[in-house]
């Protein structure tokens, strides 16, 4: 019997809070990632903090480096 590999799955869910406006006009956001797996979740104020999170969990750099998928990866 031939054996099959089953996938891995790394779900997220991302929340955005569009907080008042900041005195010079500026909009504000905030929000709180999750991984649906794990129930594991961090909030946020920076998209960096949100790859940082996702990173814990799955190797994107590796995935760059071996599949060549830059640009899907970050848009």
């Amino acid at each position: 019997m031939e054996d099959k590999k089953v996938p891995e799955v790394a779900s997220f869910l991302i929340r955005f809070v569009k907080d008042q406006t900041k005195p010079d006009g500026e909009l504000s956001y905030r929000g709180v990632v999750q991984h649906i797996q794990t129930n594991e979740q961090v909030l946020f104020t920076h998209w960096a903090e949100v790859e940082a999170f996702i990173q814990q969990l799955i190797p994107l750099e590796r995935i760059k480096t071996e599949k060549g998928v830059d640009d899907e990866i970050e848009g």
